[in-house]
């Protein structure tokens, strides 16, 4: 830190959390539609496999043979709880339920899945 200090030192009002966390009323706070609003601000990049199919979180989605290495953009569609997927130009190619927004998954973090390298 500048001047030698540790960040409690150099940033005291941190150790002072206006809103603790309170696991009892998480499943209660929690908002399906506040997430959905999250996460329509969001445009996400992937590359088609040779099979058709991107990962997208911790679920496979196809999206057809013909776009094998190409990449797509996915976006949330918050009215349908679609993932939506485009060609670079912007055209709809396809649209796959979400199977991802729920509150055991995303409070479990279970979102993602480590690949074996």
């Amino acid at each position: 830190m500048a001047d030698g200090q540790t960040r409690r030192q150099a940033f005291p009002e941190l150790l002072d959390n206006a809103r603790p966390y309170d696991p009892p009323q998480d499943a209660e706070r929690w908002s399906l539609d506040r997430v959905r609003r999250y996460l329509s601000g969001f445009h996400f990049q992937r590359k088609v496999e040779l099979n058709g199919r991107i990962t997208l979180f911790a679920n496979t989605y196809h999206v057809g043979r013909r776009y094998a290495r190409q990449y797509v953009e996915i976006h949330l569609d918050p009215l349908t709880d679609e993932w939506v997927m485009c060609d670079p130009y912007g055209t709809e190619l396809r649209r796959h339920p979400v199977k991802e927004l729920s509150y055991e998954i995303i409070s479990q973090l279970k979102l993602a899945k480590r690949r074996k390298i």
